[in-house]
């Protein structure tokens, strides 16, 4: 991790590692090993590197980098207006809604979703999500009760006339 942008900064100053070696008085195994993030350079290394290299101590330890990996992060949850919660919640509540139109798959789709709902981490949308899916069973299962009792129980409560 470190050494990937160790072996960038000299690159970019077009230094080999065995010149970086010589002007830190030490050997080019010992640059190699930073490299490859098999070991790390003690501080006074480190601070050797930053004046060599003409970078801070945080940028060469990588600090500035993810403050700005971060930064980008935030920039684009603010563009797209969404996290990947809020996107969860949308899809969950979009399903809900939309298997109410076949009560039986209403039903299922609805436990599912209310199971699911735990890998939500916003309360706003866990509960929002959880509301949907209740609503959606509810009508489901009305709708269940209306298809069943067209079915099977219609006509059994009339009077019928013989002759």
């Amino acid at each position: 991790m470190y050494g990937k942008h160790l072996k960038e900064l000299r690159e970019a100053k077009k230094l080999s590692q065995d010149q970086v070696a010589k002007e830190l008085n030490v050997s080019r195994q010992a640059i190699s090993k930073w490299e490859n993030d098999k070991t790390f350079p003690d501080i006074d290394n480190l601070i050797r590197l930053s004046r060599l290299y003409g970078v801070t101590l945080d940028e060469l330890v990588g600090v500035e980098r993810e403050k700005e990996e971060t930064a980008e992060k935030k920039t684009e949850k603010e563009k797209t207006g969404c996290s990947n919660q809020s996107i969860l919640g949308w899809v969950m509540i979009a399903v809900a809604v939309c298997s109410c139109w076949i009560s039986p798959v209403g039903i299922v789709a609805s436990l599912i979703i209310l199971y699911k709902s735990r890998e939500i981490n916003s309360k706003k949308w866990r509960w929002l999500v959880r509301a949907v899916a209740l609503t959606t069973m509810a009508v489901s299962i009305h709708g269940s009760y209306i298809i069943l009792t067209a079915m099977y129980w219609e006509g059994q409560g009339s009077v019928e006339y013989l002759g």
